[in-house]
């Protein structure tokens, strides 16, 4: 479940406070750079919901 969320609830947030969100945006203009930012935004969650396994957090419903 943490896999979900953890885009709209972690990873947005901090894009946007840290203002990289403006300068991610400005440079993906192509569908090859799209799917870049999806590749890598997929990975950063997937290392998050990794670490959380490994400390035995899990979001049940």
């Amino acid at each position: 479940m943490i896999g979900y969320v953890a885009f709209a609830n972690l990873l947005w947030p901090i894009l946007k406070l840290t203002h990289l969100e403006k300068f991610i945006l400005a440079h993906t203009n192509t569908p090859f750079t799209g799917f870049l930012k999806g590749v890598v935004s997929t990975f950063i969650i997937a290392i998050f919901v990794s670490l959380c396994t490994k400390l035995k957090l899990f979001w049940r419903t």
